[in-house]
């Protein structure tokens, strides 16, 4: 955590330096913010990690950095937050209401889209059920085991899917280096 509120505040100091902008933070103003923000953006609410892209023009999107909420009251302890470097970037380049409208998009069409992957999964269920009728012995002690994986599929459904799936990739990833 102090590396990386360490460099966010020789970021801050050099951008204040060329921009000639008031800067009274020290590393232990940024603890306390830290502390305050329970290690997440104020913005996204996103736990800072760091997570490196390393082909990204941004190579950490998760990684704190200091975001001055009046621009021209430079960085000073009532004037800053921590948020999340991709967060701050699209601040910075569009302002707010582009960025709320982009996470309204994006929370709106993973509603739509996750509706209809139950939709899709319900049905799935069903026409198995309804295949299963006219089988008997392997076929349908088989097919019962396929309807059990679904209904269980269905149960976790597609957020807690997507997590168990990075989370497989994030191990396999580890024991290939």
């Amino acid at each position: 955590m102090k590396d990386l509120l360490a460099q966010a505040l020789r970021r801050a100091r050099s951008r204040a330096r060329k921009r000639r902008l008031p800067f009274d933070l020290g590393l232990a103003d940024l603890e306390d913010l830290w502390l305050a923000q329970e290690g997440r953006c104020a913005i996204s609410g996103i736990a800072f990690h760091d997570l490196r892209f390393g082909e990204a023009f941004v190579k950490y999107p998760f990684a704190p950095s200091l975001d001055r909420v009046a621009p021209a009251k430079g960085y000073v302890t009532s004037n800053v937050r921590l948020v999340c470097t991709a967060a701050n970037f699209a601040r910075n380049e569009w302002g707010d209401d582009v960025l709320r409208q982009i996470a309204h998009g994006i929370v709106a069409t993973e509603r739509v889209q996750e509706r209809d992957w139950y939709r899709k999964q319900r049905l799935e269920i069903r026409r198995a059920e309804r295949a299963m009728e006219s089988m008997t012995g392997e076929d349908l002690r088989r097919q019962k085991r396929i309807i059990a994986g679904l209904k269980a599929t269905l149960k976790k459904g597609p957020a807690r899917l997507r997590g168990a799936g990075g989370r497989a990739r994030h191990t396999r990833s580890k024991k290939h280096n």
